[in-house]
């Protein structure tokens, strides 16, 4: 009788059988990676010719809804369905539980070297191919990698059924194994005249890139900036496949969304997720806004976040080459990308919100998020666009601070926050100087606000210092004893009737100089 020994590093899915059709298969040729996790996917199919003009491929796609497309198809007619078949057990990974069923197995413990347990190892619930119609709210499939992590069940000679969690055993010794069972298979059937430049196209969620830059301060105006990336691959393996990395905010409607392409999509599914009442159980990704460019909304808000030129063809995307690459599913992958040396300015940038609902009516200081911060200003000196994403701050090896950069266009100047200036004393004082009542003609009572707002800062450092004062407020600017460089209004943002608006002053600071701004604004509400 034989008898064979598996530590729990090996967990190793094939398939066997006598085929009446040719097997294709896949190659991904190139993949052009968003940051938000999804991918656009060229794959090309192969097969030798078979004499019934059936073909079958097993690594079935999940793209995203409306996405899949045939190039080069002809008449060529394409199914994907599910079938069981007999499957090897020893060739990928697959739970404890059907590696081992019905075996009579010594399952050694980690907790001691000589702790063990023996009996009989209890098979699962064998898998069935879904009926028709499915039944609601069917939960009964369970993820591969999360069957990984079901607990092994096993039978004593005395009759007692043991759990024993997956993650306690150290090795099982077994014999009276055949390894195999019957597996959902999903397949996609191809019947006709194969073309040999047959190419399948689709979106998918499960490739994702995270960019980051550095910044090593060398003199003092002279920086170097490395953009550096990782590429998560949860999609699938792949070889010698073009990649492109993209920046942008794409609009991808049905992301969420499962193709009827899909192996196990049932109607009931697809409904459900096209009214967002069940996301895509594939992947769950967060969207921050760091990956996915949804900052650029904000950018023309951001002095120093170049909002992106248009380019010529009329779309802010931008496609990073980085070669040909080979990954495996589930590996990360650094990748350098780029390196260049500019000059650089610090500057001193104070930001002062509107005051809160709370505090608008009530005379005195408002101090929430009264910061004033050094900053780097540059120009992006690549000649592609530098797109949102993490900056480290570096002097002569030293960490200064890590803050966020957003998308710029090449050439456009960028700001980034070192540290807080705690040199450098703010203070604001924003209260209301008189109140006037509507006109009866408005269909609501009206009335406006007069608000007058000191701003105060003073230099408390041995060298002069530049600074940007922001102070945003909603309403209409009246007068200030200091013109401001300038006074944005922000037509998308509304409170109280009165729209988000913005004055900006540039100032220089000698040491020990105090710098006094008093302006005044109407808000209508």
């Amino acid at each position: 009788m034989r008898k064979f020994f598996w530590s729990t590093a090996a967990l190793l899915l094939g398939v066997s059988g006598t085929m009446a059709w040719e097997k294709a298969s896949g190659n991904i040729e190139r993949i052009d990676v968003f940051k938000n996790g999804i991918g656009v996917v060229t794959k090309q199919i192969t097969a030798k010719t078979a004499e019934d003009g059936i073909y079958h491929y097993e690594e079935v796609p999940y793209a995203i809804h409306g996405t899949f497309f045939v190039e080069n198809g002809g008449k060529l007619q394409i199914k994907v369905r599910q079938e069981l078949r007999q499957v090897d057990f020893t060739t990928d990974y697959v739970s404890y539980a059907k590696r081992f069923a019905n075996c009579q197995a010594t399952v050694f413990l980690k907790a001691e070297k000589t702790l063990a347990v023996t009996g009989t190892i209890l098979p699962p619930v064998e898998p069935k191919l879904p009926t028709a119609p499915p039944q609601p709210y069917d939960n009964s499939y369970i993820p591969p990698m999360e069957e990984l992590k079901l607990p092994l069940l096993l039978k004593k000679e005395n009759g007692d059924t043991v759990s024993i969690p997956v993650d306690e055993i150290r090795s099982i010794q077994a014999n009276g194994c055949n390894f195999t069972g019957r597996e959902i298979q999903n397949v996609m059937i191809l019947n006709g005249e194969l073309p040999a430049d047959l190419k399948l196209h689709y979106l998918a969620n499960g490739i994702a890139w995270a960019p980051s830059y550095n910044i090593s301060l060398l003199t003092a105006d002279q920086m170097q900036l490395t953009q550096q990336a990782v590429l998560r691959n949860e999609l699938e393996a792949f070889k010698d496949a073009e990649i492109r990395l993209i920046s942008g905010f794409p609009n991808v409607t049905f992301s969420q969304v499962g193709s009827l392409m899909d192996p196990g999509m049932t109607l009931q599914k697809f409904f459900a997720q096209l009214n967002g009442g069940q996301p895509r159980p594939m992947y769950e990704m967060k969207m921050a806004a760091v990956m996915s460019n949804t900052r650029m909304a904000d950018a023309a808000a951001d002095t120093g976040s170049g909002v992106p030129d248009l380019p010529p063809d009329g779309v802010d995307l931008y496609f990073q080459p980085v070669g040909k690459l080979s990954m495996e599913y589930g590996e990360s992958l650094y990748l350098p990308l780029a390196e260049k040396e500019t000059t650089y300015r610090k500057l001193l940038e104070w930001n002062i919100p509107a005051q809160s609902v709370n505090n608008i009516n009530n005379p005195g200081t408002d101090q929430a998020n009264n910061d004033i911060w050094e900053c780097l200003v540059f120009s992006n000196p690549f000649d592609f666009p530098m797109t949102t994403a993490p900056v480290n701050v570096y002097t002569l090896g030293d960490f200064n601070g890590q803050s966020t950069v957003d998308w710029v266009a090449p050439g456009k100047e960028a700001t980034v926050k070192i540290t807080r200036a705690l040199s450098v004393k703010t203070e604001v004082n924003e209260r209301q100087s008189g109140k006037s009542s509507g006109s009866f003609l408005q269909l609501k009572s009206m009335e406006t606000l007069d608000f007058t707002a000191t701003l105060t800062i003073t230099n408390y450092r041995q060298t002069p210092v530049d600074v940007k004062i922001k102070k945003q407020f909603y309403g209409e600017f009246l007068k200030a004893d200091r013109k401001p460089d300038s006074v944005n209004v922000m037509t998308d943002q509304w409170r109280w009737n009165s729209p988000l608006s913005e004055a900006i002053w540039n100032v220089t600071l000698q040491p020990e100089e105090k710098c006094v701004i008093e302006f005044s604004y109407k808000m209508t509400r």
